[in-house]
């Protein structure tokens, strides 16, 4: 379990998360829902480290391993963000982007990164693009190029911020396919989304944030069905056929062209 209690961060007069304390359950898809501005970004930010907190610590399985004014206790490559944005490197192929950091971080050898990044992308279904680069990649395709990238470093918790931003209902389906599978493989998820019906369909636990602050959480996705909160009630709103959709079993086999193999 990561246990971020009572967080602080302010930007000058602007108090971006309030105190926040959440419970993120590991082996689970998280999903962290809320407005915009609500600090979802700003958590994911702190957790992996690429921001400060002002006050608040994080711990990991009881153990303290950050809080507010020290050095993280985690291993790099314990925590894998991705962006909204993607942020490949252009310049770099699919198999040079996953081959960077452990050959930087973990000092691991040229054959030994290769021969890893490829079964990686055999998972993906994207050994065949591993000599391309990645403006010549479709929008899912650079998206689970990215995610591949994350993995190699054996992250113990993945965090994706909107990873449905933008995408087509397919794709949103591939990726529903993908994360199932990573967190079948025994990897902990922390997922931001707007998407309503993908989170009812994947969430293990919901959470709600709000001002820099955690309104609701639920199992599953029973903050959505039965929400408690007004302000939760108001946002759930703009989904009219919420309650329509229908929670998949988990079945990680996926027959698709696009999404991981086992």
């Amino acid at each position: 379990m990561l246990l971020v209690k009572d967080v602080i961060k302010q930007y000058g007069r602007l108090r971006v998360l309030n105190g926040l304390t959440a419970e993120f359950r590991t082996g689970a898809i998280n999903v962290v829902l809320g407005p915009s501005g609500c600090g979802k970004t700003t958590l994911f930010n702190i957790i992996s480290g690429l921001e400060p907190m002002d006050y608040g610590a994080l711990f990991w399985d009881d153990k303290l391993v950050l809080e507010a004014g020290q050095p993280s206790r985690l291993e790099t490559g314990d925590i894998g963000y991705v962006l909204q944005g993607y942020s490949m490197f252009t310049h770099l192929t699919v198999l040079e982007n996953l081959m960077l950091a452990p050959r930087l971080v973990r000092n691991i050898s040229k054959a030994e990164a290769e021969a890893y990044a490829l079964s990686i992308l055999d998972r993906f279904n994207l050994v065949d693009k591993r000599n391309a680069y990645p403006t010549t990649l479709s929008g899912g395709q650079q998206q689970r190029a990215v995610i591949a990238r994350a993995i190699m470093m054996n992250p113990k918790l993945l965090i994706l911020d909107e990873p449905t931003n933008a995408l087509d209902p397919k794709l949103i389906s591939t990726l529903e396919q993908t994360l199932l599978q990573l967190v079948a493989d025994g990897l902990t998820l922390i997922v931001s989304t707007h998407h309503l019906g993908f989170a009812m369909r994947l969430a293990d636990y919901s959470y709600f944030l709000y001002r820099g602050e955690l309104l609701e959480w639920s199992r599953k996705a029973d903050l959505l069905l039965n929400p408690t909160n007004p302000i939760v009630q108001d946002y759930i709103q703009q989904d009219a056929h919420l309650h329509e959709i229908p929670r998949p079993p988990r079945a990680h086999h996926n027959d698709s062209d696009e999404g991981p193999r086992p």
